[in-house]
Formats: C-alpha cells, structure tokens, sequence
C-alpha cells in the first residue's frame, strides 16, 4: 500500500520509522573500544595541525606522548637521507618557542596513508607537510607519525620530518 494512501495517523510514524531505518544503514560503522579509526586519526591529525598553526604549543605538546622523539632530516639529491638532528618533547618545546616568536608561518599537512596495526591501538600517519612562511617563501617535507591509544586517549609517539624540494613534493612515495 503507497504512504500517500495510508492514514495520516499512520502514515507519520511509518515514515519516521523508515528514516530511522534508513539512518541506520547508512550510518558509519561504530568504533570498536579500544581501536584506532580512520575517521579519528584524521581528526587528530587536523587538531594537531591547528594547534600549531594557532601557535598553541600548549595544545600541539599536549599530542605526544612524553617519551616523543622528533627527528629532522632531509632527502640528498641522490635520493638518499641525511639526518640533522632528533630531538625529546622538551627540546621540541623549546625550539617551537623559538619559532613561535618569530614571523608567521602555516602548515598545510595532505595524509598520504594511514596503517592501523592489527590490534587497532597503533598506526603509522604519513603525509606531506607544505609550510608557507613568511614573504611566501615554501619548505616541504615528507612527515611520518606513529600514533598510539593510551587510555583511551590518541598520543603521538613523535613525528620524523624529511625536507624535500618543493617540486619533488608531488612525485614522493
């Protein structure tokens, strides 16, 4: 029988019944407790990156674990890698403070891939980091994260940044 039929009294409750039904179809997949998820990765990731942007490093820290390694290295002309330097979440803090202070700069972060680990409580993040600076200079960089579930709570275990040519940036695996 058409809902256009049915009586008005009738009809409403069906037709909220159906949207409901329809809803849930079409809903996303819940998380399951204690798992790494697409959707969530991805959004830590955005509030990290505006954490940043916002020149919040009380934020941005906030992101990683305490035992967080940053690593800065850059890509040679004959594809191979020279490592600058690495660096704790306290040394990192305080070099951010440093670049804070100075002109504006803004990161545009494009994920590359995510690799949730079988037991869903890790991932490895990667993605390439396009940074504007002042006068409208660019630095690009290949960035790689590895993210885990701490009581419930995302953390990343530090990010490694490899500084490539800008015009490579769209050619990096």
């Amino acid at each position: 029988m058409a809902a256009a039929r049915l009586n008005p009294a009738v009809r409403r409750p069906m037709l909220v019944l159906l949207a409901a039904l329809v809803a849930l179809q079409t809903a996303p997949a819940a998380a399951t407790p204690g798992r790494l998820t697409d959707p969530e990765i991805r959004a830590f990731m955005v509030r990290q990156e505006a954490a940043w942007n916002a020149r919040d490093g009380r934020a941005y820290f906030a992101s990683f674990a305490p035992r967080a390694r940053f690593v800065e290295q850059g890509r040679t002309n004959a594809g191979g890698i020279m490592r600058y330097g690495s660096s704790t979440l306290e040394e990192a803090r305080r070099y951010a403070a440093r670049f804070f202070a100075g002109p504006a700069a803004r990161d545009r972060t494009t994920i590359t891939a995510i690799v949730v680990a079988a037991d869903g409580r890790s991932a490895d993040v990667a993605g390439q980091k396009l940074t504007t600076l002042a006068g409208g200079r660019r630095r690009c960089a290949e960035v790689r994260q590895t993210l885990t579930l701490v009581a419930g709570r995302i953390q990343s275990l530090g990010e490694t940044s490899t500084a490539i040519r800008c015009r490579d940036a769209s050619r990096s695996p």
